[in-house]
C-alpha cells in the first residue's frame, strides 16, 4: 500500500463515523445502554470499544503517545451518547492529520 491508499481509508473512516452517528442519533437513551447480546454488551459498550481500540490504543501507538496502563478493550470512557459520538467524530480526523505529516520510507508518498 502507498500513502494515498492510507489517506483514502482515513477519509472513509471519517465518512463511516459520520454515517454511524446519523444512524445512532435516533436510538433512545435506554436502547443505547441496554444489554442486547453484543460482544461488548450494548451499543454504548461497542462504541467505547471502538474509541479505546482505534483512538486510545492504535492511534496512540502510531503517534507515539502515552497509553494508560489500565486501559482495556472493554473500558468505558464515556456513557453519554452525544458525547461519545462527538469524540469518535473528532478523533476520526486525527488519522488524516497524522498521515499528512507521516514520514516513513516503508510508505512512499
Amino acid at each position: 500500500m502507498d500513502m494515498k491508499q492510507f489517506e483514502v481509508l482515513a477519509r472513509y473512516n471519517i465518512w463511516a463515523t459520520q454515517k454511524l452517528t446519523e444512524a445512532l442519533l435516533n436510538v433512545s437513551e435506554s436502547d443505547f445502554s441496554r444489554p442486547c447480546g453484543l460482544f461488548f454488551n450494548s451499543i454504548c459498550g461497542t462504541l467505547n470499544h471502538i474509541l479505546v481500540g482505534e483512538h486510545y490504543l492504535w492511534y496512540s501507538r502510531f503517534a507515539r503517545l502515552p497509553i494508560p496502563d489500565d486501559l482495556k478493550l472493554n473500558s468505558i470512557i464515556e456513557t453519554d451518547k452525544k458525547e461519545i459520538l462527538n469524540l469518535l467524530n473528532q478523533k476520526s480526523h486525527n488519522w488524516v492529520g497524522f498521515l499528512a505529516h507521516f514520514q516513513d520510507k516503508r510508505f512512499p508518498k
